[in-house]
């Protein structure tokens, strides 16, 4: 799913910002499995160091419930990146609090997103790349002649992809929060 998410701009016509937002998002939601509700309301003032030297993203989650995830050095490193890519300081003390994580692709940029339209831009992605597993799939000619099919060697990473998939995908990699 990378190497699709990484050419989005050039091979697959993808707006350079949302291409960018989408590679974010996918590391980002993978490393802390966060559910679309809670990324979309957070902002750079939920982000805290603690006494470990981790970085800790206060979360209000299902049922109002009040919790902590850790952000791992892929989380961190990605949000870095998104950032810089946004024109945003990376450095916490030159952050602006109330600033989304999730930020959107329009002339308001520190706006935040809804959660219908991350699930729809990631939606897009896992549908793209679905499609582009199965145009691979006429290269298989081994397994294909053997009853395997692209889909069925990375079911259910793509063929059944959702953001909700990368959730329950991270749960089975991951401690659970805090």
């Amino acid at each position: 799913m990378r190497v699709i998410a990484d050419g989005l701009e050039w091979s697959y016509g993808w707006d350079k910002a949302t291409a960018i937002r989408l590679r974010f998002l996918l590391d980002f939601s993978y490393s802390t499995g966060l559910r679309n509700s809670e990324f979309v309301s957070a902002t750079l003032r939920q982000i805290s160091d603690g006494d470990d030297g981790r970085r800790w993203l206060q979360v209000v989650g299902k049922g109002s419930k009040r919790g902590r995830v850790a952000l791992p050095p892929l989380a961190t490193g990605a949000l870095d990146r998104y950032l810089v890519a946004r024109g945003l300081p990376t450095t916490p003390s030159h952050w602006r609090p109330d600033t989304p994580i999730v930020g959107r692709v329009a002339v308001d940029e520190h706006g935040a997103i809804s959660t219908a339209r991350l699930w729809a831009i990631c939606r897009r992605f896992f549908r793209l790349a679905r499609d582009r597993a199965g145009r691979d799939e006429s290269r298989r000619g081994y397994k294909a002649a053997r009853g395997i099919t692209a889909l069925d060697e990375i079911h259910p990473r793509i063929a059944c992809a959702s953001p909700y998939a990368v959730r329950r995908r991270w749960h089975g990699h991951h401690s659970p929060q805090v």
